[in-house]
C-alpha cells in the first residue's frame, strides 16, 4: 500500500498530525510520499501527480483549499482522498484529527467500519478563446465575472435554447459539492453533494427576474458575451483560467468522471450544515 500526504504548512502547524500519521504508517510498514510544496503552481502539481501514480490514498491535511488541491491530484489517477481538518475553513474538509487517524487505520486494515467512499460529480468545461478550445474540470465551480466596474452582459443557453440575457457582476456554474462555496455566497441553493445536478447562480444581478436555477446533469450550459461587453474573467475553483471576449464561448456539463472522498459514517452532510451554518442556534 502507498499513501501520499498533501500538507498545508502556511496556516496551522500540521507537525503533530503529520508525526502521528507517519508513526501509524511505520507501524503498518506503508510507503508514503509527502507533498508540502505549493501545488497551485503547474510545474509542482504535475511533478507531484507523476510521483503518486498507483497510490492507494491521498491524505489532505489542512482546510478546504488543501482538500481541493488534493482532489485535483487524485481524480485523474482514481485515488480517493481523506481530508483531516487543520485549517481556517472546513466545510468539506470536516474530519478532525482524532477521528481522521481512526479512519486512516480503518482504511489501512480495509475494514470499512468507520467510513464510506463517496463519488461526487465533476464539472466538465470547454472554453473557446480566439477559436482555440481548451478543456478543464471543476470540483466546486466555474465563475464568469466582470473585469471592470460596469455590469457584465452574458447570454446563456441550455441545450442550444437561449433562456436568459443576464446583466450582473457574473455567474457561478457550480457542482453540488460547490453549492456551499461561492455559489452559496451568491445566493444559490444548497444541494446535497450526491445529487446529480448543475447550479446556476447570478452574482449581484441587475434584474431580479433571473433567479438561481438547478438543472439536470446531462444538460449543457453555453455562455457568451453580449454585444455591449468586451471582456469577462473566467475562473475555475478560485483560479483565473482565461479572459473571455466577443465570439468566445464556454460550455459546461457534468462529466462521467467523478472524484472520490472518504466520509465519516458517524457524520452526515446535514450534520455539517447544522454545525457549520449554525442552523437552529
Amino acid at each position: 500500500m502507498k499513501i501520499a500526504l498533501v500538507i498545508n504548512k502556511r496556516k496551522q502547524d500540521p507537525s503533530k498530525i503529520v508525526n502521528d500519521i507517519n508513526a501509524l504508517l511505520k507501524k503498518y510498514d506503508i510507503f508514503s510520499f509527502c507533498i508540502d510544496d505549493d501545488i497551485t503552481q503547474e510545474s509542482i502539481f504535475e511533478n507531484a501527480k507523476n510521483k503518486i501514480i498507483g497510490f492507494n490514498l491521498i491524505v489532505a491535511i489542512g482546510g478546504d483549499g488543501t482538500l481541493l488541491g488534493a482532489l485535483k491530484l487524485g481524480y485523474p489517477l482514481s485515488i480517493p482522498v481523506l481530508s483531516i481538518y487543520n485549517g481556517t475553513l472546513g466545510f468539506i474538509a470536516e474530519i478532525l484529527p482524532d477521528e481522521g487517524m481512526k479512519i486512516l487505520e480503518d482504511f489501512i486494515q480495509n475494514s470499512k467500519n468507520l467510513y464510506n467512499i463517496e463519488a461526487r460529480n465533476l464539472l466538465s468545461i470547454k472554453i473557446s478563446v480566439s477559436n482555440v478550445i481548451t478543456n478543464h474540470y471543476a470540483i466546486n465551480e466555474l465563475v464568469i465575472g466582470k473585469t471592470e466596474w460596469r455590469l457584465t452582459g452574458l447570454k446563456m443557453s441550455i441545450n442550444n435554447n437561449e433562456i436568459a440575457h443576464i446583466k450582473s457582476d457574473g455567474i457561478v456554474v457550480a457542482t453540488p459539492t460547490g453549492s456551499t462555496a461561492y455559489s452559496l455566497s451568491a445566493g444559490g441553493s444548497i444541494v446535497a453533494p450526491t445529487v446529480n445536478a448543475i447550479l446556476l447562480s447570478p452574482i449581484a444581478a441587475h434584474s431580479l427576474t433571473f433567479r438561481p436555477l438547478v438543472i439536470p446533469e446531462n444538460d449543457i450550459v453555453k455562455i457568451t458575451l453580449d454585444e455591449n461587453t468586451d471582456e469577462a474573467m473566467v475562473a475555475i475553483d478560485g483560479y483565473i483560467i482565461a479572459r473571455l471576449k466577443k465570439d468566445d464561448f464556454i460550455e459546461a456539463t457534468i462529466d462521467k468522471k467523478t472524484f472520490s472522498i472518504l466520509r465519516s459514517k458517524s457524520r452526515t452532510f446535514y450534520d455539517s450544515l447544522r454545525d457549520k451554518l449554525n442552523w437552529g442556534k
